[in-house]
């Protein structure tokens, strides 16, 4: 049952991150949150089955969705000082 909740949320986030950035403005922030949001359930299945160049591949793209939200971080959520 968990590897099937696993493997749902995969598609899931999958497909919503890459819909999400090939509309491009505000929804390449959105992209990459999703994107975020499914990378564990990649590196819990890519740990579990001992995939080791899966797992560093997930780990490359958490950074590069994470470095995609901080770049397009809405400005009128930043804190100016």
């Amino acid at each position: 049952m968990i590897a099937g909740i696993i493997q749902t949320m995969i598609l899931i986030s999958g497909v919503a991150a890459i819909a999400l950035l090939t509309r491009g403005g505000r929804m390449e922030f959105w992209g990459c949150v999703v994107g975020v949001i499914g990378q564990p359930f990649w590196i819990i299945t890519t740990a579990q089955a001992e995939q080791w160049g899966m797992l560093i591949l997930s780990l490359a793209y958490l950074w590069a969705f994470a470095a995609g939200v901080k770049r397009h971080w809405p400005e009128e959520w930043s804190t100016h000082d």
